[in-house]
Parts: C-alpha cells; sequence; structure tokens
C-alpha cells in the first residue's frame, strides 16, 4: 500500500536556459515536505489546434533526492535519488 502516492510542483519561473531547454524554478512537494527546486525542461514540439490556438509542449526530467523530503526506505533496497518527470502540453 502506497502512504503518499502524490506529489506537486508549483512553478514560479520558467527561464530558457538554450536553444531548447529552460530551467524551471518551483515549490516541489512530497509527503507534504515542500522544497523549491529547479527542474530542467525541454521543448517537445509545438502546433495549432483546431482553432487556430497555439500548444506547446515540453518535458520535464530531474532526478531529486527523496531524503530531501523525508521520504524514507530501506537505504539497502530503495535509491536516493527519484526521477521526476513530467509532460506538459
Amino acid at each position: 500500500m502506497v502512504n503518499h502516492p502524490t506529489i506537486s510542483f508549483i512553478s514560479k519561473t520558467f527561464i530558457k536556459s538554450s536553444e531548447n531547454t529552460y530551467k524551471v524554478m518551483g515549490d516541489l512537494t512530497m509527503k507534504r515536505n515542500t522544497k523549491e527546486v529547479i527542474l530542467s525542461a525541454s521543448h517537445i514540439g509545438s502546433t495549432k489546434t483546431r482553432n487556430n490556438l497555439n500548444k506547446v509542449g515540453f518535458q520535464i526530467m530531474e532526478r531529486v533526492n527523496r531524503n530531501d523530503f523525508e521520504v524514507s526506505g530501506a537505504s539497502s533496497s530503495v535509491a536516493p535519488d527519484l526521477n521526476v518527470r513530467a509532460r506538459i502540453m
């Protein structure tokens, strides 16, 4: 059974760092512990909708240390780093 199945991220800034990559700073919350983090985002595509609106997609991938958020586990069987991945359209 998973006691804390949800994490949340609220972005504060979104800054272009190179041609198709960005740095996203915001508050990441796991197990009721919130820390400010910087995540890497990549532009994965753009298109127009049927209503002629722009639609832009990004993929966010970063590693965070679960111990920073007091997420425990057996140290010999659970790595300290967690991969955070999200697709935003």
